[in-house]
């Protein structure tokens, strides 16, 4: 039949029979006949339009199927919603994804209406995995060492752009992330680098997407991943504070005033992974590390922030942790975790420049600690004695506020722990004792009754460890030149019985650092002895570790 006598519904039926056979080409060709007969617009013109743009979309033609789907909207006001979700999808494929998301609010806001009742759930469905191949698709751009720089930022930044607004995205982004360390790692690279050359573009993903995903890929036992997420994080408050990663460099206090939200989110997020569990005690320290770095910027205001964020009680959460004792609440740390909270609580105490904030830090630190320390519970006894060790060897002045308030009772009940047979009690209040002995220039009640504690229980431990911590404590003491003491504590046979102690446990090939920490600090001492150092320098086995 020539083309001038077929009827609109006739090239419709043909279109339809060619499009249902898969050949797209000679569907279109009906299809478009089919429009240009029909000389008004009309609803019969926007159903043909609308089989159209299905042609289109499976010829992956997305700018005329977006054409012929608005054409359909233009005439039929009431919207054929196959066409307005047909759009959605390709300006998915076109990443033109906020068009996409207005595209998403629309379709939502008709179904309660015009629309089937199942349509919510089928756009979902179909959304979803369609998102999912584009995410897949990205993500492969993205992490392909052989694509163009530039092609695979340009993947990354529409990444973020859509899971900037679907949750489903973020999610798809994080699962196909999680292959490996070095897949990873790779990743937080490029998302960094992102955030710090397309800072217009990616600002507003960094807190929704970009500021959860680096804390969760920092959670890791690889050093490099650790470091990577440490520093992606570090780059996030530098965009929003005005900051870089120069020595000098300083809050711009305009931009802290103008993102003081985003800011205080940082920090908060932060905080709440130090006393998470499920962290690694590399990430847990990264963490507050980064704390640590920048609570002194008075732009910032961190140090007040945090004591506000219920931050200080977390931190001694951290503080109280003792790595060779676990239980129920246990977080996991390093050998490291204790001495990088002792400097964090001293710069977060040292930048209190008011006296009501002092107090509040204060008394926030010397609750927690009464807590823990006047208690039947043996587990809240040790860990209120390991915070009162960090505190010394952080923000001293705290320390000595707290143990000596009302020395009758706090130093009582640390000393007492150490005339049990609990090895792990001796130990505990024994490290207590030597950073006493080691940071107080004057003697106090701890000093003062803690050597008679040394000498009379600890000394005599059976436990080769709490040996050596009580012989490092004793030489600690000798510098206050107390009378009535014993200033060297070590002679003859002892002597030689402590080197070959500290030779054991320095050369065990099972040794722990904390072991390795008293070995070394023994030997430091008995080898003013003449000849303890005349004999080990003979001991090549000693030298060489």
């Amino acid at each position: 039949m020539p083309k001038s006598n077929m009827t609109t519904q006739k090239w419709k039926e043909k279109g339809d029979e060619e499009f249902n056979k898969g050949n797209w080409s000679k569907a279109l060709s009906y299809y478009t006949n089919a429009i240009e007969i029909v000389t008004e617009d009309n609803t019969e013109k926007a159903l043909y339009y609308d089989k159209r743009s299905a042609t289109y979309f499976e010829l992956r033609d997305y700018d005329k199927t977006i054409e012929d789907c608005n054409s359909v909207m233009k005439i039929y006001h009431k919207i054929l919603s196959i066409s307005m979700f047909r759009r959605f999808l390709a300006l998915i494929e076109l990443e033109r994804f906020e068009e996409a998301r207005q595209n998403m609010k629309m379709i939502l806001c008709y179904s309660d209406n015009t629309m089937s009742q199942s349509l919510p759930t089928q756009f979902h469905e179909i959304s979803h995995k369609h998102i999912k191949e584009k995410v897949s698709q990205m993500m492969g751009l993205a992490f392909n060492v052989s694509v163009d720089k530039e092609e695979r930022e340009n993947a990354m930044i529409n990444m973020l752009r859509l899971a900037s607004w679907r949750t489903d995205a973020c999610e798809i982004f994080i699962k196909e992330v999680k292959k490996d360390d070095e897949a990873i790692c790779s990743a937080i690279r490029i998302v960094d680098e992102l955030c710090q050359n397309n800072i217009n573009q990616t600002e507003p993903t960094m807190i929704n997407v970009v500021l959860p995903w680096s804390l969760e890929m920092m959670n890791s036992k690889s050093t490099e991943r650790v470091n990577a997420s440490q520093y992606c994080l570090q780059n996030i408050l530098n965009k929003y504070s005005g900051m870089n990663n120069e020595p000098s460099t300083k809050p711009d206090e305009a931009l802290c005033e103008k993102h003081k939200k985003e800011i205080n989110t940082i920090l908060s997020c932060l905080l709440n992974s130090v006393e998470s569990k499920t962290i690694t005690g590399l990430a847990r320290d990264a963490i507050i590390e980064l704390i640590t770095r920048n609570i002194h910027y008075t732009a910032l205001d961190w140090a007040k922030r945090l004591v506000k964020f219920d931050g200080l009680k977390k931190l001694m959460e951290v503080a109280s942790q003792l790595e060779e004792y676990q239980y129920e609440s246990s977080f996991d740390i390093t050998y490291s975790t204790r001495t990088i909270i002792s400097m964090s609580l001293a710069k977060i105490w040292k930048n209190m420049d008011r006296n009501v904030d002092k107090g509040i830090f204060f008394n926030t630190i010397d609750k927690f600690i009464k807590d823990k320390l006047f208690t039947s519970d043996t587990e809240s006894k040790l860990r209120g004695v390991v915070a009162i060790t960090t505190l010394i060897f952080g923000p001293l002045e705290v320390a000595d506020r707290i143990i000596f308030t009302n020395p009758s009772t706090g130093c009582m009940r640390i000393l007492d722990m150490a005339k049990t047979d609990d090895v792990l009690q001796q130990k505990v209040v024994c490290e207590c004792l030597v950073a006493a002995m080691t940071n107080f220039d004057e003697v106090n009640a701890l000093i003062n009754e803690g050597v008679k504690i040394l000498r009379i229980f600890l000394y005599q431990s059976k436990d080769d460890v709490i040996r050596i911590q009580a012989l490092v404590g004793f030489c600690e003491w000798s510098k206050f030149k107390t009378r009535g003491y014993i200033s060297k504590p070590f002679w003859g046979e002892a002597t030689d019985k402590l080197v070959k102690v500290c030779r054991r446990l320095l050369i065990n090939p099972k040794k722990e650092k904390n072991i390795i920490k008293w070995a070394v600090k023994g030997l430091s001492y008995l080898t003013l002895d003449g000849n303890v150092k005349d004999e080990l320098i003979k001991d090549q086995q000693i030298i060489q570790t």
